[in-house]
């Protein structure tokens, strides 16, 4: 190992093909994830997407080592096989089921996410119910909804059938309230819990308001606090119970989802800490985002993650390139 500068919070290991890495140099991914962690003192070791096909033996027993953080991207694309195969996907729906299930047995506080194309080519309203019960059952802590769209050149742009762009629309508009739905209840679920939060770096024109970090399973958090936090510091934190009061016959946490779309507030109690767990204002953003693509096709709009307005430059304090020998 080369290039590991001491004290960096955190190293994620991607590629366009992360799970079959070494397939040219008689390796895989279990053994260089074993290196990194009986070789270097990284503290977090963050995997990007893996296709769900291309996971070797004994990827789960990795886990064992809570440096490696519970946190996995499969894509699904699309919960029917009659979809899968007309994508050429090497992975059917059971199996990517039997994977999620052992992946849930073997690694404690899971967060799951995936990316789901609505809309392929043939896809009819069988192939789209599937798709979206089986997302539903899985309960993803994210969904990184694609409707599709034709490319010049690719098989795909030449298959029959084609679906509209209302009922597109629609499907999409379907899978990303369910997916919205899906992220609050697993960010509730971390009401109660202990958790190691890494703090992101935040300009200097953004002191003073909440700082921003990810716990463990990569679940995004704001953090007021009346105590310094250093920067890219790890502070742990007992998160309570939810704090909604009754108003109006509304609980003011069922208008805060509305407010926040992607973000569930907790409280612990007594010690003037508020946690914010989730992106704020993720679906009006997005609404935003579509409007200004719709009035002005080529200026590009820019979200910073910490802070959730155009323009930033939040970035995860501790993110660092890594050079394997």
């Amino acid at each position: 190992m080369r290039r590991i500068r001491p004290h960096r919070s955190l190293v994620v290991l991607t590629g366009v093909h992360l799970g079959g890495y070494g397939s040219d140099l008689g390796t895989d991914l279990t053994h260089l994830i074993e290196r990194l962690l009986n070789e270097t003192a990284i503290p977090r070791l963050r995997l990007g997407s893996l296709e769900p096909w291309d996971l070797p033996e004994r990827f789960w027993s990795l886990f064992a080592d809570r440096r490696l953080m519970p946190h996995l991207h499969l894509p699904l694309q699309s919960g029917s096989d009659r979809v899968l195969r007309r994508m050429a996907r090497r992975c059917k729906r059971d199996e990517y089921i039997r994977l999620v299930e052992g992946a849930r047995a073997a690694i404690p506080d899971l967060n799951l996410t995936t990316d789901i194309i609505v809309g392929f080519p043939g896809e009819d309203d069988d192939d789209w119910r599937q798709t979206f019960e089986l997302a539903e059952s899985l309960r993803f802590g994210h969904i990184h909804v694609f409707g599709y769209s034709p490319h010049p050149g690719t098989p795909a742009a030449g298959f029959a059938n084609p679906v509209d762009a209302r009922t597109r629309r629609r499907r999409v508009g379907e899978l990303e309230s369910l997916a919205h739905r899906s992220r609050l209840q697993i960010l509730r679920d971390q009401i109660g819990k202990t958790v190691m939060l890494l703090h992101e770096r935040l300009p200097d024109a953004f002191e003073g308001r909440p700082r921003s970090g990810y716990t463990p399973n990569y679940l995004p958090v704001h953090v007021r606090s009346a105590t310094p936090i250093g920067e890219g510091s790890k502070k742990q934190f007992d998160t309570g119970a939810d704090h909604g009061t009754r108003r109006g016959g509304r609980s003011a946490d069922r208008r805060a989802d509305r407010r926040r779309a992607d973000g569930a507030r907790v409280h612990r109690a007594g010690s003037g800490v508020d946690i914010d767990a989730g992106l704020t204002r993720t679906l009006r953003a997005r609404s935003r985002r579509r409007r200004r693509r719709r009035r002005f096709r080529r200026r590009p709009a820019v979200l910073d993650v910490a802070s959730g307005r155009r323009g930033g430059r939040g970035r995860l304090a501790g993110f660092h390139r890594l050079d394997v020998d």
